[in-house]
């Protein structure tokens, strides 16, 4: 009797084992389909920001070709103005002569 009575032992602490393995096995398919679902998601978050970055990248390359030729026509325009250092009641003073966009003519004379 002291056999059948361990057997039967040994049988519930197996199928208690088994119980749990099954509960564990439930909760890691269950992590599983969560990380799935979290991985898909940041994937298209990944896609977006890369397409942002894409887009940025292109409009960072337009503005600097721009820049480029606003520089080049800057250095291509003759000089128009100059500046002159004058004294006023014994202050250093400077005072734009031909001011670039002003025609010589528009200015007001002083007398």
């Amino acid at each position: 009797m002291s056999t059948n009575g361990k057997g039967d032992t040994l049988a519930t602490e197996t199928e208690h084992q088994l119980l749990e393995l099954r509960l564990a096995l439930e909760t890691v398919k269950a992590e599983r389909d969560r990380y799935k679902s979290t991985s898909k998601i940041f994937e298209k978050l990944l896609t977006k920001a890369e397409e942002r970055a894409e887009r940025s990248e292109e409009r960072l390359h337009q503005i600097t070709l721009t820049m480029s030729e606003i520089s080049q026509s800057a250095i291509k325009t003759q000089k128009n103005s100059d500046v002159t250092e004058v004294l006023v009641d014994g202050r250093s003073l400077l005072r734009l002569n031909s001011p670039v966009g002003f025609a010589s003519n528009s200015l007001p004379h002083r007398q």
